[in-house]
């Protein structure tokens, strides 16, 4: 888990983060499929390096800890692996 014991509110800015999600059908036959909303967050920005920007709503000055953190990743989403999938129906349908 990253300190951040070096932050506090009095030397951390406060960022808006713009962000997209998907949102997936209320039902999993549903035929509309998924959609991308876009959100926005606000919060004292605790990291903004090449990877993710964390932001953080709270802050405890009891026990001196970020509270409600929020992780956003900076790399966009990549297909890993491929499968070409065309050829399974025709072997099915043979054995029919």
């Amino acid at each position: 888990m990253t300190d951040y014991s070096d932050k506090t509110p009095g030397n951390t800015p406060i960022v808006c983060v713009d962000w997209s999600d998907i949102v997936g059908p209320e039902e999993w036959n549903d035929e509309g499929g998924g959609q991308i909303w876009d959100f926005v967050a606000v919060g004292w920005l605790l990291e903004d390096s090449e990877k993710q920007i964390v932001i953080a709503g709270f802050y405890s000055h009891d026990t001196q800890e970020w509270k409600s953190k929020h992780a956003f990743p900076k790399l966009p989403p990549q297909i890993i692996a491929v499968r070409d999938q065309t050829g399974l129906m025709d072997d099915k349908e043979a054995d029919d």
